[in-house]
């Protein structure tokens, strides 16, 4: 993953004072409790979406780089793509992003350096020939 710090607040969409105001009122009525710290509360109000009705859920839309399950179906995505995941199975699976750089490196040489450890004890135990 990314080490560049994520500034919550650069992924919010601008208002006008007017739209302010109504955007209180909306976020009263479907986000009272929802801070906005992992969605761009504001850029949904100006789309126009609401969460289901059913559900409670958000669409991915406007989920910000510091959501648990941001995702390239963020109009956010495009600027972290290093931060990515992608929903799968009809969109009820998150898959996490792809380890980069140092993470990537790690998980290529762990699984290695694991077998190389474990071999003696294996072959101790009769489990694998030398």
């Amino acid at each position: 993953m990314s080490s560049l710090p994520i500034n919550p607040a650069q992924f919010e969409t601008p208002l006008t004072p007017q739209e302010e105001m109504l955007f209180q009122t909306w976020k009263a009525e479907y986000a009272p409790k929802d801070s906005g710290y992992d969605y761009d509360l504001r850029g949904a109000f100006k789309a126009g979406l609401t969460p289901d009705p059913t559900t409670g859920h958000w669409p991915d839309t406007y989920k910000k780089p510091n959501h648990p399950t941001f995702s390239n179906q963020s109009i956010y995505a495009k600027m972290r793509p290093d931060l990515a995941g992608q929903w799968i199975n009809n969109d009820t699976q998150f898959v996490p992003p792809a380890p980069t750089g140092a993470a990537k490196q790690l998980q290529l040489t762990r699984p290695s350096a694991l077998k190389i450890k474990a071999a003696p004890l294996a072959t101790a135990l009769g489990r694998v020939k030398p």
